[in-house]
């Protein structure tokens, strides 16, 4: 995908409602040109070849990734602050709280009186320090602990990732087939039925590079106000529905999660990436049943990982073993080649 129809993509998942959400999925799927392969650098390990030979894509969180600026939230506390100001010396809370109690009718007003005492007994200026600490100290790592993401790119002979991911080609590429459905196990088997990408459901997009960051603070207002309630319902002990009536009337993030799991700076444009996104409190492993279509070999793979690559990849069912080489235009290239 060009830069331009990744430009697209982006335009249209950033316009998104999260009103109907097929109805989302099925605009955004028609701004996304898919290739035919996307690829998957690796090195040699033990992990890796656990997975080569299960067939297994395993997700990671984004506090584990090597960019620090990768699922970061751009933040305007600025701006929290002075909507929080505006919030906190009107009457919308009370009523929102009045509202959100009233599915108690027996102890509503109890409750609500309550919580709108406890807001205008404390010094708005203290409560608003508290959220923006607690946006600035803690709301990025709770995110980006539960934010989970398989990373693609759709260049089998990308340099830089050979030597950022594939060990400086002493490593291996998985080969997956867009177009060959039968090789996606996901959803298929017994064991599927409990698994959380299987129930929770991933999409494969492409990310978006831009110097420009996503504005990500209605966002982070939305994951506050969910644990900041939760909090205050904890310590005052109130009944677990009222929290949930609180967070219905927030405004729908929904699409907030994939735009900031898919944009990144514009210096990694070279890497031409492809996710599987999911945001969910989910326990690892978090992982994907998936048959490659085929594995490339490292220019610089040693004889004995290149037997264990090889004899893995037999193991596994996958059918196409490629290896790298330099050609007469000093490009990087691959061809398959003939196990015996």
């Amino acid at each position: 995908m060009k830069q331009e129809d990744r430009r697209q993509f982006w335009n249209t998942l950033c316009g998104l409602n999260g009103i109907d959400l097929q109805a989302d999925r099925e605009k955004l799927e028609k701004t996304i040109k898919y290739p035919r392969y996307i690829y998957r650098y690796r090195e040699v390990s033990l992990s890796t070849i656990d997975a080569l030979q299960r067939n297994l894509v395993f997700f990671s969180t984004a506090d584990h990734y090597d960019d620090p600026f990768d699922t970061l939230l751009y933040i305007d506390f600025n701006r929290i602050r002075e909507e929080g100001r505006k919030v906190l010396s009107s009457d919308r809370l009370e009523q929102q709280i009045k509202y959100a109690t009233a599915i108690f009718p027996t102890e509503s007003e109890k409750i609500a009186y309550s919580i709108c005492s406890f807001v205008r007994n404390t010094d708005h200026e203290v409560i608003i320090d508290t959220v923006i600490n607690y946006l600035k100290n803690n709301i990025q790592s709770l995110l980006r602990k539960r934010q989970w993401t398989a990373c693609f790119t759709e260049d089998g002979n990308n340099e830089t990732m050979w030597i950022k991911y594939a060990d400086q080609y002493k490593g291996f590429c998985l080969v997956y087939d867009l177009q060959d459905l039968s090789k996606d196990l996901c959803g298929k088997q017994e064991k599927c039925m409990n698994c959380v990408v299987n129930n929770a459901g991933t999409s494969l997009y492409p990310v978006y590079y831009s110097d420009e960051g996503y504005d990500a603070t209605e966002y982070a207002k939305s994951l506050l106000g969910v644990f900041m309630l939760s909090a205050i319902a904890n310590s005052m002990q109130l009944p677990v529905e009222i929290i949930n009536s609180f967070i219905s009337s927030f405004p729908s993030q929904l699409w907030q999660a994939e735009r900031v799991a898919l944009i990144k700076s514009k210096c990694h444009e070279y890497d031409m990436e492809w996710r599987l996104s999911l945001c969910n409190d989910a326990e690892p492993p978090v992982m994907k049943n998936w048959i490659p279509y085929g594995v490339i070999l490292g220019l610089r793979i040693s004889e004995q990982d290149k037997k264990l690559v090889i004899r893995s990849s037999q193991m596994a069912g996958i059918e196409h073993i490629f290896c790298s080489f330099i050609n007469d235009q000093y490009k990087l290239e691959h061809k398959e080649i003939e196990i015996r």
